[in-house]
C-alpha cells in the first residue's frame, strides 16, 4: 500500500490544478493563493519546490498517464519536422 502524502489543502487543490493542465498562477489563485499576480506567482514556485508536493504532483501525472517521455515526445518531433 502506498503511503500516504501529506498535503495542505491550498497545496491538494495546487497539485490538482497543475495536473489538470492550467498554469501555475492560475492553480494557485484556484486553490487560494492571493496577492498581486506576481506574489501569487512567487508563492506557489516556492509551494512546488517542496518535496511533499512534487511527489504529489509526479503520482498525479502518472495517474494521468502522463511521464517524462510522453512529456516530450511532442517537442522532439517539432524539433525535426
Amino acid at each position: 500500500m502506498a503511503k500516504k502524502i501529506k498535503l495542505t489543502v491550498r497545496e491538494a487543490k495546487l497539485v490538482k490544478g497543475v495536473a489538470s493542465g492550467k498554469t501555475k498562477r492560475q492553480s494557485g489563485i484556484d486553490a487560494g493563493y492571493t496577492g498581486s499576480p506576481e506574489t501569487v506567482q512567487v508563492t506557489v514556485s516556492k509551494s512546488l519546490k517542496k518535496a511533499n508536493v512534487q511527489e504529489a504532483l509526479q503520482e498525479a501525472f502518472v495517474k494521468h498517464g502522463i511521464d517524462i517521455d510522453s512529456a516530450i515526445a511532442p517537442i522532439g518531433k517539432a524539433l525535426i519536422a
